[in-house]
């Protein structure tokens, strides 16, 4: 039995009718066995570090080891992961190539506090900001690389990874995410989203799956080829893996949201609602649940448990 997040209509409540548990995470409201209980009465949450969350304006909120990462888009729970780089937003650290940056007022969205004005000086589509070399990559290991931009005198970005002698590319156009160029000079890379937080302000979502194992390095540049044309760079993270999580500031990493929702007696089927409006169902449902961190989506806007 399928009770849809429609049924939210019961005057005298604010939980769908014949709902046995709900979490309403961006409201900050919970119910079990119908009646209104507190949050620790509902769910508890356990991570051993500190994580960002971004809220409804696109600026990342910090919160400490076993907070639960709650915004006005709702809870955000992601697996364990760390980033390669290690300085993912000092980019007074990064070096130049065939370009000139420039430091603007920072911080962007909360985090990125040395923005760099990238222009190109040599009129090569290869110009970049890089981050110096310092890691090594696994050949046939895929990756997963977020570049934080923001659009400067042209509606392009250029996005480098490169190692062993070469390099592989992508161009992207801002803001539909058409890919404008591509070389796999040293492995497979491929767009997978381009994500506009807030205005003026990408994440491009690159996989790169390396051809060769060894050190490597990541850029960022206009990559149009042309001298004088810029982009403003924010930083960049990397993850070993497919998935794109939030941004990882902490050089130990960030833990795993271990979330528990304690459910009313008996078994439940779970709808959980994403901050995007899609839904997932589980059921099976029962006690102290452990809600998985690999859900189709990480930020859980609400949860409704029915009997079953």
């Amino acid at each position: 039995m399928h009770i849809g997040i429609n049924l939210w209509t019961t005057p005298s409540t604010w939980w769908p009718s014949g709902a046995s548990y709900a979490a309403d995470f961006a409201g900050d409201r919970y119910m079990r066995d119908g009646e209104p209980v507190a949050a620790n009465a509902a769910f508890g949450l356990v991570r051993g570090s500190t994580k960002y969350a971004a809220d409804g304006s696109g600026s990342f909120v910090p919160f400490g080891a076993n907070i639960a990462a709650r915004t006005d888009l709702g809870l955000l729970v992601e697996p364990a992961s760390s980033n390669m780089l290690s300085n993912p937003v000092g980019l007074e650290t990064w070096l130049t190539t065939m370009a000139s940056a420039t430091p603007l007022p920072g911080p962007v969205l909360g985090i990125f506090t040395q923005p760099m004005l990238v222009t190109d000086t040599a009129g090569n589509a290869v110009a970049r900001l890089r981050h110096a070399m310092g890691l090594s990559v696994v050949a046939e290991q895929s990756y997963a690389l977020s570049f934080w931009l923001r659009a400067g005198s042209t509606p392009n970005v250029g996005v480098i990874a490169s190692g062993d002698g070469g390099s592989s590319r992508l161009g992207i156009a801002l803001p539909d995410g058409g890919v404008t160029t591509s070389t796999s000079g040293r492995g497979a890379m491929t767009l997978a989203g381009l994500v506009q937080p807030a205005p003026n302000i990408y994440c491009a979502q690159v996989r790169w799956t390396p051809s060769y194992s060894g050190s490597c390095e990541v850029a960022i540049g206009p990559g149009t080829g042309v001298i004088g044309d810029t982009v403003i760079a924010l930083g960049a993270f990397m993850e070993v893996g497919t998935r794109f999580t939030s941004p990882i500031l902490d050089a130990g990493g960030r833990a795993a949201d271990n979330l528990t929702l304690h459910l009313p007696e008996g078994t439940h089927e779970l709808t959980f609602t994403f901050a995007d409006g899609s839904t997932q169902v589980i059921a099976g449902a029962s006690g102290e649940f452990a809600v998985p961190t690999n859900l189709d989506r990480a930020v859980i806007r609400r949860v409704v448990g029915v009997a079953s």
